[in-house]
């Protein structure tokens, strides 16, 4: 009876100590974590850091010493596989979505520890750390400014504006929810799309980080933000009717 109550003991003991430790997928160590501890990082020795965006956007602006490997290209796995898989890798893109996706392609390849960056370039920026771009690079085009969004605010009594991307998958998600919320309130309520990408300018000064990103303005006057997806439910119940 003793030696039972031994190897349960033991048991719990390993279970225990199992679920402190960080989670890992097999003997790889994946971690989505900060700017600040993500910075820390970059300084260690024996690290990739790479920039899973486009070209173009990698020339507009990205972490100095970062290595651009698209993750959209079809060679992005090829391309992944060259590097030396013993090093720590640190990857990113513009809000955490891609670069999340790619660590499953990181681990394939051999490497054993990787970390993102969580809400990408978007978030980096707005800590407080700083880009650099390619020498030559076209510098990126500001397009709607603040007084243009203002307007824009009060061309309708509710008016929701969604900050997206394209290649964003919630955003994609959120697109047939907020066209049925438009028809649902025709008269009423008028939904903005703003690319994130072609709005650099304006995302940044309203210190946009993650998207997708809603502002819900009632007669010019913003009454709710919110970031992530939603449903067609309580997207309803955040419009000020």
């Amino acid at each position: 009876m003793k030696h039972i109550l031994l190897v349960i003991s033991s048991f719990f003991f390993v279970f225990a100590a199992s679920c402190q430790q960080p989670a890992k997928q097999g003997t790889v160590l994946m971690e989505t974590i900060p700017a600040q501890d993500f910075e820390k990082k970059i300084r260690l020795a024996g690290v990739h850091l790479i920039d899973v965006r486009t070209p173009e956007e990698f020339a507009e602006g990205h972490i100095e010493g970062a290595k651009n490997i698209n993750y959209n290209d079809p060679t992005f796995a090829a391309e992944v596989k060259k590097l030396d898989p013993s090093k720590t890798v640190l990857v990113y893109c513009l809000s955490g979505g891609r670069s999340s996706s790619s660590m499953s392609v990181f681990a394939e390849a051999g490497f054993k520890k990787i970390y993102n960056l969580e809400g990408g370039k978007m978030k980096w920026t707005s800590s407080g750390f700083p880009l650099v771009t390619n020498e030559g690079a076209k510098p990126a085009a500001a397009g709607m400014n603040e007084k243009d969004y203002a307007i824009i605010t009060q061309s309708a009594p509710i008016v929701v504006v969604d900050f997206n991307a394209t290649w964003c998958a919630p955003c994609k998600k959120l697109a047939p929810i907020l066209e049925q919320v438009e028809k649902d309130y025709a008269g009423k309520v008028k939904v903005v799309k703003i690319d994130v990408d072609a709005n650099r300018s304006l995302a940044a000064a309203k210190h946009i980080d993650g998207i997708p990103f809603l502002e819900i303005y009632k007669n010019g006057k913003l009454t709710m933000q919110h970031e992530g997806l939603t449903t067609y439910e309580d997207l309803v119940k955040l419009l000020p009717l």
